[in-house]
């Protein structure tokens, strides 16, 4: 009889497995090469390699996103260093959409580049052999996120002071609400069915 219980449970154990204690994958390869080049940039001119800043790859691909129809000689317009507004119309609202305390991003730095295709040499060179570079090597800046869209790269660099850190806002997320919620009556079933 509790085998019949267990097997009829099992589907709703195997959906919360897979739904809610995984992360999202991220599956952009170019970026990945792109964190990966950097990263071995960082390297070879005796800097620690970034850590990856979720937030921060959260912002990178909302940036991008916004980018997407903007033209390519645009690309120094929405360049922004400690301090500065960079010039997007909807710079605001992306804080909301990753959750991210607008306050937290003053010592950062957004390095948008617009290459056609993505293409890989080209990104690479545009991070490392322009003046980007001196962001990408500067010792305060300590996590990196990066995200793309169509021809859009963006690369940013945070620190690790609160001041730069794209920290997440207090209020708890909605999915991760919902995510408490789920296990603790799936597991309420169980322990139930166990029970009878």
């Amino acid at each position: 009889m509790a085998f019949l219980k267990l097997t009829t449970l099992f589907p709703f154990l195997l959906i919360y497995v897979f739904l809610f204690t995984s992360s999202p994958a991220h599956c952009n390869e170019i970026e990945d090469v792109i964190l990966k080049e950097i990263n071995t940039f960082r390297k070879n001119t005796n800097h620690t390699e970034f850590s990856h800043n979720p937030n921060a790859d959260c912002f990178a691909d909302k940036v991008a996103e916004s980018l997407k129809d903007e033209p390519c000689s645009r690309a120094s317009d929405f360049f922004y260093q400690l301090g500065m507004v960079p010039r997007l119309p909807n710079y605001q609202q992306l804080f909301g959409k990753c959750n991210i305390k607008a306050n937290t991003t003053k010592d950062a730095m957004m390095l948008p580049t617009c290459v056609p295709k993505l293409n890989k040499t080209l990104l690479i060179e545009d991070y490392t052999q322009s003046p980007y570079n001196k962001s990408l090597t500067n010792p305060s800046f300590t996590s990196i996120g990066v995200g793309s869209k169509d021809q859009w790269m963006v690369v940013l660099v945070t620190t690790n002071n609160s001041s730069g850190s794209f920290s997440s806002g207090s209020a708890p997320s909605l999915l991760g609400l919902l995510h408490c919620l789920i296990g603790s009556f799936i597991g309420f079933i169980f322990i139930a069915l166990l029970i009878n």
